[in-house]
């Protein structure tokens, strides 16, 4: 399945499309600022991609307090397939499971391998950055923008 990520970079740069299968040949030096699969656009302090019986996992959780401007753990991830229907329509199925601050401690960190790190940027230059998207994009939590 195909992902777009982008970097958090200073000048901003533009969108890069990898198969889900090379998340791991991305650098764990270089800091994501966003991660779009299928539409679905997530950011957080850590980013994994797996697949789990043949579907796309994709965690996205913060709890680096340095990061975590809210003071609030939290963390989901989303199993992500697609189909496509006798019409040729693609239907999307991204269930989500949410841990939020109460229930984080719960949650189950995907292996270090697969994990890469987001980090917070100035105002500006994530303006900077959204220059680039194309249509707007959803927030960790599912809620558009």
């Amino acid at each position: 399945m195909k992902l777009q990520y982008q970097l958090a970079t200073e000048p901003a740069g533009g969108w890069v499309e990898i198969d889900h299968t090379a998340w791991m040949t991305i650098p764990t030096s270089q800091f994501i600022l966003k991660l779009c699969c299928m539409g679905i656009t997530f950011h957080g302090d850590h980013l994994a991609v797996e697949e789990v019986d043949g579907k796309v996992r994709i965690h996205c959780w913060s709890d680096d307090p340095l990061q975590n401007y809210q003071g609030l753990y939290k963390a989901h991830c989303r199993d992500i397939s697609a189909t496509t229907t006798v019409d040729g329509v693609l239907v999307v199925n991204a269930p989500i499971t949410k841990f939020d601050d109460e229930d984080f401690s719960t949650y189950v960190v995907p292996n270090a391998s697969i994990t890469r790190h987001g980090v917070q940027i100035s105002n500006a230059l994530y303006e900077d950055h959204a220059v680039f998207d194309s249509e707007p994009y959803t927030f960790w939590d599912g809620e558009a923008v």
